[in-house]
């Protein structure tokens, strides 16, 4: 029996590697963003919780059809300005809600998980890529809106694990992006959160 079958089987296999311009600061948080939410999803076993996505979705689909029915009404001007101003009023109104949401409840999430089996709090998702820097930062942390502005209020904090890493070390000099590598380490991540080895707010990020 001839070994080529299992040899191309084998080629395959092999992962395609995803380059990126890293100089595309927008591109590069894309990717680790995705990778993230992937990682907590098919490696770590966890589920999404889409409520404000859906709730998004909502409005800016009824923003949508109030601003197509204002384009393509068939009335005449001057006779559908009554219309013209509903359906602008609703749009702005939506489209007001959904920076709301933005602004006060995503804030820097890239994703909401349902709570870990055997606890009842859903896990809040938040990275950040700030501009001029190389430094990724992945924080997870419990899902508590009250609790939150409680404990910021007195200057407390509710459980959260930070890890940052160097862009420079999830991508090589020609833009290869290591997937395999950084979905480990995002689990990895998780698994800290997982086993209640929080960060103290006090001791800054921990670099890898």
């Amino acid at each position: 029996m001839s070994d080529k079958p299992q040899q191309q089987v084998e080629e395959q296999a092999v992962i395609e590697l995803h380059q990126v311009d890293t100089g595309d600061i927008m591109k590069v948080k894309q990717v680790l963003d995705e990778t993230v939410i992937a990682s907590l999803l098919d490696t770590c076993k966890l589920t999404e919780n889409g409520y404000w996505s859906n709730v998004k979705l909502i409005l800016m689909a009824t923003a949508c059809f109030f601003a197509s029915v204002a384009q393509f009404a068939p009335v005449p001007f001057p006779e559908s300005r009554p219309l013209l101003g509903v359906c602008g009023s609703i749009y702005f109104i939506l489209s007001g809600v959904l920076q709301w949401i933005l602004v006060t409840v995503d804030v820097d999430a890239i994703a909401i998980m349902n709570p870990i089996k055997g606890e009842s709090k859903k896990l809040r998702i938040r990275t950040s890529f700030p501009r001029y820097t190389e430094f990724f930062t992945l924080i997870i942390e419990y899902e508590d809106r009250k609790q939150r502005e409680t404990d910021e209020k007195n200057k407390e904090f509710l459980p959260f694990v930070e890890q940052t890493w160097s862009v420079g070390k999830i991508f090589d000099v020609d833009g290869y992006f290591d997937a395999v590598g950084f979905d480990a380490a995002v689990a990895g991540v998780y698994q800290r959160f997982k086993n209640k080895k929080f960060d103290n707010k006090k001791e800054g990020k921990k670099n890898d």
